[in-house]
Order: C-alpha cells, then structure tokens, then sequence
C-alpha cells in the first residue's frame, strides 16, 4: 500500500512539474509564431526585392492569407519597419509600395545598397 502512495505522489509531481514547465514553453513558442510572418514579409523584402516591392508582388510571393498579409504588414508599420508609398502605375490605377527601414536593410547583409 505504501509504495502505490509513493508512485501516485511520484506521478502527481511529475504532472505538476510538466503542466507548470509546458505554459511557458507554449506561450514562447506561440509569440514566436506570431512574429514568424512579419519575418518572411522582411526577409523576401530584402532578399528577392532590395528593399522596395508592389503590394501585390510582396503578397502572391508571401504565399500568405490576405488576412494574415494584412496584419503582419500593419504590424511592420506600426513598429516603423516598413513605410507606404502611393504611386501611380502604368495603367493609371493607385498601387502601393512597401519599402523596408533603411537600418533594417542594412542590418540584414544589403549594406551595398
């Protein structure tokens, strides 16, 4: 009888030590997930478009929801990582261009820029 208390109070802690060991663990991993879009938008940014791309290029190439493109560039802006250009394109509809922080350029490896 005593060693069934001993391996219920054994397994009780290790459930204990897991379930406070996973939230954490979970939590880190959820707000890396999070970020994981806006890293792709910089990165094909600086990699496929040195810096400055069409709304509509950076998003079919994104592969990404509308939505979720929508957010993660709001987000890019929010944090002034990204700035907004309006222009006029060749057929006279307003299009947009995303252009990457000149630091952030810079920080990825395109000093040459």
């Amino acid at each position: 009888m005593f060693a069934r208390n001993t391996f219920a109070a054994q397994c009780l802690y290790l459930c204990d030590f897991y379930f406070a060991n996973t939230i954490p663990f979970l939590e880190i991993a959820s707000e890396q997930d999070k970020l994981s879009g806006e890293r792709k938008l910089v990165e094909l940014l600086v990699n496929k478009y040195s810096g400055k791309a069409r709304h509509s290029d950076l998003m079919n190439m994104s592969h990404m929801k509308k939505r979720e493109f929508r957010e993660c560039v709001e987000s890019l802006i929010e944090r002034e990582a990204i700035t907004v250009e309006a222009y006029t394109s060749q057929n006279n509809k307003p299009t947009r261009m995303y252009v990457l922080n000149r630091d952030i350029l810079v920080s990825w490896g395109n000093e040459n820029l």
